[in-house]
């Protein structure tokens, strides 16, 4: 017996041990395969931006090197009307072989604010990215805190019906000796037989409703999770605090901001056609009838030179006008969007803030219920022994102490689960930030 009851010691320490918390259900979460695509799509933007910076900092250096064989030799016809020695006919001006190479630098001296538009957009799509893979995390960490949170709840409930099941299972033990003695009848055992059957369904029930969620809760994380450990603590919010927080500091909202400038940004691209483009190159070229380069007997062999370019487009027919006013009703929409984002969050907050109000009342009554139920409970357990009360109000008194249990367990994790989607309306490190404390 006393070997037996240190097995079950040990068992529990050690459940308790790998008992997983919210804070690392939340850690192992930074394996999750969606969140890892949204890093590295992140990562993706990043390079992308790091590439278009070159074109503003940095020249052009190009390499070519070519080769062309002719099928006929390169000629010129002279045809004089006066015959003269050596003229008339055709006469070789190329060789049949030709070969050319060039080393050229070039760097674009003005662009019409071009290449810093597109610089600007890289820029913002990257700072889009990072934000997208926040917002995932954020999602993710909503996702896990409701699959937890009910996998706590769960767990409590397996403990609350199991001590109604061992309570019910005393009554009828005791049930089936009063029969035997004659003290009760048959209706009143058969009761309390009913309500034990009924019991051991409902938990029967709720450790698979258990499991299910358990297996939720490890795909989120991406991590094996076989039980969990406690809710963490609650602190008092400030819902104006909140209020100016999420505006702050909300991903998704930031993107919207992103999303406004980048067309800010896709107008100057469009006006850029307005201006012309000046560039400047250096060339080091040569050319040959062999590989080597070293001249063709026809022409000079060294073609290196300096030079520069202009582009303006006069007239293309209203196309950059229209791309303009395109551009400009694009802003105008996200902007329209960002304003409507904006009341909606704020919107959210608010029914989530009175729904946890809600709850922490809740609570309270709820609390209370369980006190009064366990009472009762006492005292027709006491009634029923010696016969006073009869199986079908223990029956009563038990379920109804269990209820009262259910659903005190159920609010608090409704009120833990209000509050934290709270918070993550802001942001992910704020929410984690709470968790930190109460592991403190």
């Amino acid at each position: 017996m006393k070997k037996n009851f240190i097995l079950l010691l040990i068992f529990i320490l050690t459940a308790v041990i790998n008992a997983a918390t919210l804070t690392k259900a939340i850690d192992y979460a930074q394996n999750n395969p969606s969140l890892k695509a949204a890093q590295s799509n992140a990562k993706s933007y990043e390079k992308l931006y790091d590439a278009s910076k070159s074109k503003e900092y940095y020249p052009s250096l190009e390499l070519s090197y070519n080769g062309l064989y002719l099928k006929d030799k390169p000629t010129v016809n002279f045809n004089l009307p006066i015959s003269l020695p050596g003229l008339g006919g055709a006469i070789q001006m190329q060789p049949q072989n030709q070969y050319s190479g060039a080393i050229t630098l070039s760097y674009p001296l003005f662009t019409g604010f071009a290449i810093e538009s597109q610089v600007e957009i890289a820029k913002l799509q990257a700072h889009k990215a990072r934000l997208k893979a926040f917002d995932t995390k954020r999602n993710l960490s909503i996702g896990i805190v409701q699959a937890y949170s009910a996998a706590v709840s769960l767990q409590q409930l397996i403990d609350s019906q199991t001590l109604a099941l061992n309570a019910t299972q005393k009554s009828f033990t005791k049930a089936q000796a009063f029969y035997k003695l004659g003290m009760i009848a048959p209706a009143g055992l058969y009761k309390i037989e009913s309500s034990l059957h009924s019991m051991q369904a409902q938990l029967i029930e709720t450790k698979n409703r258990y499991e299910t969620t358990l297996s939720q809760l490890s795909y989120l994380c991406h991590h094996h999770i076989d039980t969990v450990s406690h809710l963490p603590q609650t602190t008092i919010i400030d819902f104006k605090i909140l209020q100016a927080q999420a505006l702050a500091k909300r991903p998704d909202l930031k993107i919207l901001q992103l999303i406004v400038d980048e067309h800010t940004n896709n107008i100057k691209l469009a006006k850029s056609r307005y201006y012309p483009n000046i560039g400047i190159f250096a060339r080091a070229a040569y050319t040959g009838d062999t590989p080597k380069l070293n001249g063709d007997g026809y022409t000079n062999k060294d073609k290196s030179a300096l030079g520069f370019m202009i582009n303006y487009n006069l007239f293309d027919g209203f196309a950059t006008k229209n791309e303009v006013e395109a551009a400009k009703e694009a802003r105008l929409t996200s902007e329209f969007m960002l304003s409507s984002y904006k009341e909606q969050i704020i919107s959210t907050l608010y029914q989530e803030y009175l729904t946890l109000l809600s709850y922490k009342e809740q609570l309270k009554a709820a609390k209370a219920g369980v006190r009064a139920a366990k009472s009762y409970e006492k005292l027709v357990q006491a009634e029923f022994n010696n016969q006073i009360s009869d199986a079908d109000t223990l029956s009563r008194a038990i379920s109804s102490s269990a209820t009262a249990r259910a659903q005190l367990i159920t609010t608090t994790a409704q009120l833990y689960l209000s509050y934290a989607k709270i918070l993550l309306e802001i942001d992910n490190e704020t929410f984690l930030n709470t968790l930190d404390k109460d592991e403190q």
